[in-house]
């Protein structure tokens, strides 16, 4: 996806504010394992409530921190 703005949320299409490991490998083009990996080492910040899940802000930290 890109950004019109560089204020603008990468995730700003979407019409959630959290997403589960499923959806964020979908939204990074990656396997759900990779997703893991990346909550794992503390790269991608995310809170396990019976499952992890990935707010949208953290998801934009993320995508943010790995741009250039």
């Amino acid at each position: 996806m890109k950004r019109e703005k560089a204020d603008q949320p990468i995730t700003s299409d979407l019409p959630r504010k959290v997403f589960n490991v499923a959806e964020v490998a979908l939204i990074l083009q990656t396997s759900e394992t990779t997703v893991r990996s990346f909550v794992s080492r503390g790269e991608l910040k995310a809170i396990k409530i019976g499952r992890i899940l990935v707010s949208e802000k953290a998801l934009d930290d993320f995508i943010i921190s790995k741009e250039g």
